[in-house]
């Protein structure tokens, strides 16, 4: 690991002093282990009474214990270097993972190499999270005319003889695959509406392949039809069409249907974000 440049400081602050930010973050959490919030807080309250320090320097030291922990599940290698580097960079890089781990480990990079310091890692952080969070929201606004344009091509297509009722058991929890349920008005048939995405990027289409497929021929073995509603562009109706005719057993209970559905947002990764 390449040395801190002249005049950083790689503790989180001098005013932790000894042990480090993580050995006291460690001894703190021990000490707290099974005890109730109110217990909790009465361990932090005294550690920090103990040190000299802020009680609110031992909850950053514990949210930097508890970000190693996470950046480990994404990078063994790395977490193990986060200890040597101080507080508020290690929470800065373990909110950032949450939402792009590839730009809080190339900042990670660039601060262990003395390209930044602690001020700027966290100022590009922010920026980054603004971005990332106009775009979401960008999306969302995006998702209901995305879903309304594929719910009128589903319904065209089944005509006159099928009505529209919510999903049923499938989005009890309001997270379900499927959009909708139509119901046939003279026979004892359902079919299922599943709108995939909107994903920003084409290649999502690919990587959640078999994913889209496996929801709708979970739905068939139950006795269900399935409408499938995909964008135009990009060969995704070929693409799912390919998928069946290689793995379904009921194909012709799946249909999938294109449609020109709302255009979205470009993906935070080309670095801009589209006009309201």
């Amino acid at each position: 690991m390449a040395p801190p440049p002249p005049g950083r400081n790689r503790s989180s602050s001098t005013s932790l002093g000894q042990p480090s930010w993580f050995d006291l973050a460690r001894e703190v959490s021990q000490a707290a282990a099974g005890k109730g919030y109110g217990g909790h807080e009465e361990v932090y309250a005294a550690f920090a009474a103990e040190r000299g320090l802020h009680i609110q320097s031992v909850r950053r030291a514990l949210t930097a214990l508890t970000g190693i922990s996470k950046v480990a599940a994404l990078d063994p290698g790395r977490a193990g270097r986060l200890p040597d580097l101080p507080v508020t960079v290690v929470n800065t890089i373990a909110r950032w993972t949450e939402y792009d781990r590839r730009a809080a480990f190339e900042a990670m990079d660039r601060y262990e190499a003395g390209a930044i310091g602690t001020r700027q890692i966290d100022i590009e952080e922010r920026e980054a999270r603004k971005r990332n969070a106009d775009f979401f929201a960008h999306l969302t606004r995006y998702e209901g005319l995305y879903e309304l344009d594929a719910f009128d091509t589903a319904f065209a297509h089944l005509l006159k003889d099928w009505r529209s009722e919510p999903a049923g058991p499938f989005d009890a929890t309001g997270k379900g695959p499927f959009s909708r349920c139509f119901r046939h008005r003279q026979r004892d048939e359902r079919c299922l509406l599943l709108v995939p995405g909107p994903f920003p990027q084409p290649r999502d289409w690919e990587n959640e392949r078999n994913s889209i497929m496996l929801q709708a021929q979970g739905a068939v073995s139950m006795g269900y039809r399935v409408l499938i509603v995909v964008p135009q562009a990009h060969g995704i109706k070929c693409m799912l069409e390919s998928w069946l005719n290689t793995f379904a057993l009921t194909g012709d209970r799946i249909e999938i249907l294109e449609t020109e559905l709302r255009h979205l947002p470009n993906d935070p990764e080309d670095g801009s974000v589209p006009a309201s």
